[in-house]
């Protein structure tokens, strides 16, 4: 027997404990600054980047304008007199008109959109099937076009809605004319309602052309170019929460129940070393690899970077382990064996190896003491050989 260390080698690859995807909830605005890169340490709250948000400025004062427009609409309805009524209605029927003109233009603009997106995918086409770029590109612009289909076609489910509310506020003049007050109030609140909740809602669309870290973290990736233009969902950066990394390593099953949680790990990559620890093993061992993976906590703000290709290695502490020579030990890992001498016959027997020097093997598994192990010539017999003592 030999006092030896006894400890469990693991590689793996340093990766981010927890990454964030950041991207933009607003779709179809272009990206005009990108004020973080790669490698650069944010905080909560901090902006990434920001879009350009003069469509959606330019919506906003057309509705301020609309919604004082039925402010005034609901004031002058509210009046006793018969003839301010009719004017408020009137007004709420020019108002109306304008929402038939304002939506028709809109159609018109989504239908230049939807040329566009049309003449963008079928010159991404003609590039794909000359090889001139990848087939994702092709896929996102045909994504596009089928995305200003949907506009178009909901520009005209707004022209007429627009245009059943021009007919309604014609109707509603006309009823003015011979009475019916108090139901030209309730629809000139509906209307102020109405404008009032679309201004709500894109002032959040204004305040989230600034997008921002959810959390303090080492950027990872950035996605976003200064001039591209922003997708819903498509993430434009990454971060690693907290700056925590970890390492993935691999253990092989036959070794799970010799660790636990918290324990240490001393985890290396070319000459930088540090010490981290076991926070997390899998419940699940891959049938193929027969390992599972050990997820060793690293500690912050060190030279490890993620992605990169790490060895860790797990102090078990001394123990008296069963040794024979190195040249007893035949075979090639992890399927290792020895020959013992039963009688006068020679026996294949299996082994594991705990660890290995020049001179002598660390036996894990395998041989008991006492059993008497073949070693000069081992290399020539086969199981089964009769061996004669010289």
């Amino acid at each position: 027997f030999e006092k030896v260390e006894s400890r469990i080698e693991i590689t793996g690859t340093v990766a981010a404990r927890d990454k964030l995807t950041v991207g933009s909830e607003v779709n179809g605005l272009r990206i005009e600054q990108v004020l973080v890169e790669e490698g650069d340490w944010v905080g909560r709250g901090q902006t990434l980047a920001t879009l350009n948000s003069s469509l959606l400025e330019a919506r906003l004062q057309q509705l301020r304008a609309r919604y004082n427009q039925a402010e005034a609409a609901l004031s002058k309805a509210r009046q006793p007199n018969r003839q301010e009524e009719i004017a408020a209605l009137e007004l709420a029927l020019h108002q109306a008109q304008s929402n038939v003109e304002l939506e028709q233009s809109n159609l018109a603009l989504a239908k230049a959109n939807l040329e566009n997106a049309r003449q963008n995918a079928e010159r991404y086409q003609n590039l794909y099937e000359s090889g001139a770029i990848a087939a994702e590109q092709v896929e996102n612009r045909q994504t596009e076009f089928r995305r200003q289909q949907a506009q178009v076609r909901a520009a005209h489910d707004r022209i007429e809605a627009a245009q059943f509310a021009r007919s309604q506020a014609k109707e509603r003049l006309d009823q003015a004319k011979s009475g019916g007050r108090a139901e030209d109030v309730e629809i000139a609140r509906a209307s102020l309602n109405e404008i009032g909740a679309q201004i709500e809602e894109l002032q959040a669309q204004l305040a989230q052309t600034r997008i921002v870290a959810p959390d303090s973290g080492w950027i990872l990736t950035r996605s976003a170019h200064l001039g591209s233009i922003a997708s819903a969902g498509s993430p434009l950066f990454t971060i690693a929460r907290g700056g925590q990394l970890e390492l993935l390593g691999e253990l092989p099953e036959t070794d799970l129940d010799r660790i636990d949680l918290g324990q240490a790990v001393q985890v290396s990559h070319g000459e930088t070393s540090v010490e981290g620890s076991i926070w997390k093993i899998s419940p699940q061992v891959d049938e193929t690899t027969r390992t599972a993976i050990v997820r060793v906590a690293l500690p912050d703000r060190s030279a490890l970077r993620p992605g990169m290709f790490a060895k860790g290695e797990i102090q078990l502490g001394h123990s008296e382990v069963l040794t024979v020579p190195a040249e007893a030990v035949r075979g090639e890992s992890p399927d290792y064996f020895v020959y013992l001498l039963e009688d006068t016959t020679a026996r294949r027997q299996p082994i594991q190896v705990a660890r290995r020097s020049q001179d002598l093997v660390a036996i894990k598994q395998g041989l008991k003491a006492g059993q008497k192990v073949i070693v000069e010539g081992a290399g020539l017999i086969r199981d089964g050989d009769t061996v004669s003592l010289q």
